[in-house]
């Protein structure tokens, strides 16, 4: 079987976007020696001095220089009439000859690299943005470079790179022997006082047309990220110690992850293994914890992402040792390069949760005794008021009085003048300096002239609050039995009084 040829030539031309054209640098005459068009029917760019229009201007001295130099490749943007943007190719000079005429012909061959140069353009912004190098090292020679397209400064070089780098430390080479290996170390640079920290990555191994091993490094001054990791270790390590001290756990929660990191303090807390678990989900961190369902967690936790700030909750732990304790579990949001992360503290809220069970436990039992308290008083019909013995006010702090306006407007003595008789309110004088005796007396209407009950009345010992002195008036309605057995013992103690001795 016979090939044509020129038919695969002008094949392999087509499918690799390449044309093929003549030019005469004396009339400017030009033309194409492939005859297909471009692939999908595309346009041909133009030849002769009619291409330097459609090429930017900052090209046309290297483009025109290329022209008469064979084999140098030069690459430009070009735009062709009915064309929507500039298109990368690369052109360059195949051969130069005399025609049958005798004038000068040159051949050259153009190509379209549109993909490749974007991608290149691409590379190069993100070495750019990245501040990153890329170093080629001969393995077999030792010797180091920077390859020309991607780094900044291609005519120095490396410093720590092939035989540098060993100089300093030979482990480095054996890790980075390995595709997608990575190292950081310290090196003091070409003119710098202070050393840098500098992270070298094999991204690609190959053996080149010599049969030398090559690697290719990306390459990049960390000082400052390194520094900013020290200094966030150093503060993490300060904070860890003076936690620890405190008993509070530090944690993270990756929500995007559903994943909780924690220190020794937070797995001792939530009941879990010391030396497992550095990492764990809801389920896990929950395996302990009474109440709370991993759910119900996740939900709270996304609940609190919305509203931000601090928040907290309350975990109710029974560990298997069978120690019960209770733990608050307090976080913030922090917008890290993953997403959103909580970051917070386990604190030990046990003491606090009993002694506020306890005192609400009390609270009940002295709400209790008050209704108690206050079912006697109204049954008895009893009335409790205190005396601050400085300004002689009284408040009613049990039971109920006909006078209650009174005793908000005056004295407890001013008020004890008007609603008993001289008799009675003499009585009250003296008990008042007489803790715990009791004596009989009617309570009389404001004008003095119908008497409202008999009630037994006294005082209790004084006490003190809060740099003050204070004294209990009670008064108890007694009915007519009450009240007569009473006058007949205060009429048989005055008689035995009143007896000569």
């Amino acid at each position: 079987m016979k090939f044509d040829k020129e038919l695969l030539f002008s094949q392999v031309l087509q499918d690799a976007d390449i044309e093929v054209f003549w030019e005469k640098p004396s009339t400017g005459e030009s033309g194409f020696i492939s005859t297909e068009l471009y692939p999908n029917g595309a346009m041909r760019c133009s030849t002769g001095k009619s291409r330097l229009k459609r090429i930017p201007e900052a090209y046309h001295a290297e483009f025109e220089e290329a022209l008469a130099q064979p084999g140098v490749l030069v690459q430009f943007p070009y735009k062709q009439e009915g064309w929507f943007d500039y298109q990368w190719f690369e052109q360059a000079l195949i051969e130069e000859r005399q025609d049958e005429d005798g004038e000068t012909l040159r051949v050259y061959f153009a190509r379209r690299i549109q993909q490749s140069k974007q991608l290149e353009l691409m590379l190069e912004q993100a070495l750019d943005t990245d501040r990153e190098n890329i170093v080629e090292e001969n393995l077999d020679t030792g010797q180091a470079k920077f390859l020309f397209k991607y780094s900044k400064n291609p005519s120095q070089v490396p410093a720590q790179a092939g035989e540098r780098r060993k100089d300093q430390d030979p482990q480095l080479s054996v890790l980075l022997e390995e595709q997608g290996a990575s190292v950081q170390f310290e090196a003091m640079l070409p003119g710098h006082s202070e050393t840098d920290w500098i992270r070298q990555t094999n991204f690609r191994n190959f053996t080149n047309e010599s049969g030398e091993r090559i690697r290719w490094l990306l390459v990049k001054n960390i000082t400052e990220q390194k520094q900013a990791e020290l200094a966030q270790q150093r503060a993490y390590e300060q904070l860890r110690r003076s936690t620890q001290m405190g008993g509070v756990g530090i944690f993270t929660y990756d929500l995007s992850q559903d994943l909780f990191e924690l220190d020794e303090i937070s797995r001792k807390l939530l009941a879990l293994p010391l030396n497992q678990y550095p990492q764990v989900d809801s389920d896990k961190l929950l395996t302990y914890v009474v109440g709370t369902t991993a759910k119900q967690l996740r939900e709270t936790i996304s609940f609190h992402e919305q509203a931000r700030g601090t928040q907290a909750l309350e975990l109710n732990v029974h560990g298997w040792d069978g120690i019960h304790r209770w733990v608050t579990l307090k976080f913030e949001f922090l917008d890290s390069s993953d997403g959103w992360l909580a970051c917070g503290v386990l604190i030990d809220v046990s003491d606090t949760v009993r002694d506020r069970a306890k005192i609400n436990q009390q609270l009940r039992q002295l709400e209790e005794q008050e209704r108690v308290v206050d079912l006697v008083m109204d049954t008895a019909e009893m009335l409790l008021i205190e005396v601050d013995l400085d300004t002689g006010r009284g408040e009613i702090v049990r039971g109920r009085s006909p006078h209650e306006k009174l005793y908000r407007s005056f004295s407890v003595d001013k008020v004890q003048q008007l609603i008993h008789s001289k008799e009675d309110y003499q009585r009250l004088r003296v008990l008042r300096d007489r803790p715990g005796e009791s004596s009989l007396v009617r309570t009389l209407d404001v004008t003095g002239n119908e008497c409202l009950y008999w009630s037994l009345v006294g005082y209790t010992e004084t006490y003190r609050r809060e740099g003050r002195v204070y004294q209990m008036f009670y008064r108890r309605i007694v009915d007519d039995i009450e009240r007569l057995a009473e006058e007949f013992n205060q009429s048989t103690t005055e008689t035995v009084n009143r007896s000569p001795v």
